[in-house]
């Protein structure tokens, strides 16, 4: 499969969504030795993607990639992987050790489609990934706990 898939229009987006969808795989985490936190950020016509490697679980820096795309896709709410995914990729491509496990600033399965630019990312690197988005898609939940370790379920209608 290639990495970089640069759909022409939202349907042909949707259906790139159905078939990365059908290759999420959910599974138990095994400790890893090495994540990696993941974001874009933008100038006027480019998307920065930006890697950082750390050793888990001190935390201990390795090494921090990054990576200048031409923004081909635009701002569509569901399809950010489209538009942030390429120079994301290229950006993780770029660190000299594969992580274990990535963090990602956008949504992983908690997704109208199942498959937000976390679990996009996952499938195209083969890289298990954890979506740490800012705002919810969909479903409701109640605020977890302030300590370390609580958390509360998604709930989907």
């Amino acid at each position: 499969m290639r990495l970089l898939i640069r759909p022409r229009n939202i349907q042909e987006a949707e259906r790139f969504q159905e078939i990365l969808r059908k290759k999420v795989r959910i599974s138990p985490l095994k400790t890893p030795k090495l994540i990696a936190g993941v974001d874009a950020a933008y100038t006027d016509d480019k998307v920065i993607g930006a890697a950082c490697l750390y050793a888990f679980p001190d935390l201990t820096l390795i090494q921090e990639a990054s990576a200048v795309a031409v923004i081909t896709f635009p701002y569509v709410s569901g399809f950010l992987s489209f538009r942030e995914g390429p120079a994301i990729v290229k950006a993780v491509q770029r660190l000299r050790r594969k992580p274990d496990l990535i963090f990602v600033d956008g949504q992983g399965i908690a997704h109208p489609k199942g498959i937000g630019i976390a679990s996009h990312i996952g499938v195209l690197l083969g890289t298990s990934t954890v979506g740490c988005a800012k705002s919810l898609l969909l479903g409701e939940y109640r605020k977890p706990g302030s300590r370390k370790g609580d958390w509360s379920p998604l709930l989907l209608d």
